[in-house]
């Protein structure tokens, strides 16, 4: 009898102790729902690198030495055998943000003129594009300037010329024709007997002729 009594009352304590246990983890459970995030950023690349530089009138006459202080009194002068490098535009780089290549450009070919006629002799060279007056695409001084200052915009912009910028999505290089881009005029010493006539009616001219360049490339972050 007692060894029951003592069964009933172990069994009891045993039920009791798995309520409270229930009862226990009942109390500390909870709802647990959890995010995280971490990252980083590095300064995007700029790396343009870009110089634009121009020369003196140079007087090569014979191809082999430059020899404008002999021949010329200041080096500001054009004659026949002379030549200038108006500017060279090295541009490189491959940003990582989309950016913007602009072009200023103004040529301005004044008082190129014999018996009121256009007569200008000069030769211009736009990296290997060779742009003068052909009396067929190009007649005129206007048409000469129109034409120097597209293939200006285009070798440098990378587009077709006809407008003065173009945009480029990041990580696109800058174009390959403005790496290193020689723009040059040279008025030839010697072209025949009626060519040796008006230069030298431009040179006797009472209003000389003049050449005026001036070219701005600017690069610029865009959105």
């Amino acid at each position: 009898m007692k060894t029951n009594k003592m069964l009933r009352i172990s069994a009891i304590l045993l039920v009791l102790t798995l309520l409270s246990t229930c009862v226990i983890s009942g109390t500390f459970a909870k709802y647990v729902t959890k995010g995280e995030a971490s990252d980083t950023a590095t300064v995007a690349k700029w790396g343009i690198e870009l110089t634009v530089a121009g020369e003196d009138v140079l007087y090569d006459d014979d191809k082999i030495a430059n020899d404008v202080a002999a021949k010329v009194s200041a080096s500001n002068l054009a004659a026949p055998g002379t030549y200038q490098k108006l500017a060279n535009v090295k541009l490189s780089g491959t940003p990582e943000v989309s950016y913007n290549i602009q072009v200023d450009v103004d040529l301005k070919l004044e008082n190129w003129t014999v018996n009121g006629n256009d007569y200008c002799p000069l030769e211009f060279t736009v990296g290997s594009t060779v742009i003068k007056i052909d009396g067929s695409t190009i007649k005129t001084v206007d048409e000469l300037e129109a034409a120097v200052e597209k293939a200006i915009m285009a070798a440098i912009t990378g587009g077709d010329g006809t407008v003065n910028n173009k945009t480029y999505d990041a990580t696109q290089p800058t174009p390959g024709s403005a790496g290193d881009l020689d723009i040059v005029w040279k008025w030839a010493f010697d072209n025949g007997a009626e060519a040796d006539k008006n230069d030298t009616a431009l040179g006797n001219a009472a209003t000389r002729a003049t050449i005026n360049f001036s070219l701005t490339v600017t690069v610029t972050q865009v959105d």
